[in-house]
């Protein structure tokens, strides 16, 4: 499979700065590290996607990026983790698709207000072993991500617009009825 394990961040602006032959922009650097999750692959392809596209350019002897640079994500990065997405089972492109519209991280017990225990199980399993979801422990709670910024992007691209309402929907009404003390989580859905 693809690994998404990637660079610290000092590597990252290492080798940003070897393929723009010079200083790196402090908001590239914080955008690199946030979206390409040190994969060199992805770095690479996140830094030619805003040449290309004119949004990081030469100016005054340095780089600058545009305050428009965008969150497109280059093809080539959409392409690999597609393919990968459309390759998982069944209840484990259920699970990515849930994590990817709860955004950063989702708690167990949210999402299993959602899907049902045994598809969420079988599924977190999957994703677990593929290293494209990690889990989180904290105060006894159990929390899921998707192990890169960009794959939960083009997962939740890849849901029809019908199905990322329905989703949102649910989540929604899970969080209601989880508790009204977490009502900021909701704002977003």
């Amino acid at each position: 499979g693809l690994p998404l394990g990637g660079l610290p961040d000092p590597a990252v602006a290492v080798l940003a700065a070897d393929i723009l032959g010079g200083d790196v922009p402090t908001e590239l650097l914080e955008m690199l590290a946030g979206r390409s999750g040190g994969v060199p692959l992805f770095v690479t392809a996140l830094v030619d996607s805003l040449t290309e596209r004119g949004a990081l350019r030469r100016e005054n002897g340095g780089w600058e990026l545009a305050a428009s640079a965008g969150e497109a994500v280059p093809e080539v990065i959409a392409e690999l983790l597609r393919a990968r997405i459309e390759r998982l089972p069944v209840e484990a492109r259920e699970v990515l698709d849930l994590l990817a519209v709860c955004g950063a991280t989702a708690e167990h017990g949210l999402l299993r207000r959602v899907l049902p225990e045994d598809r969420l199980l079988s599924g977190l399993n999957t994703l677990r072993t593929a290293r494209l979801v990690s889990e989180e422990v904290a105060n006894t709670r159990v929390a899921y991500r998707a192990t890169h910024p960009l794959l939960a992007e083009v997962a939740y691209g890849l849901l029809p617009l019908v199905v990322r309402r329905r989703r949102h929907a649910e989540v929604a009404g899970a969080i209601r009825d989880e508790s009204s003390t977490r009502a900021g989580m909701l704002a977003q859905h």
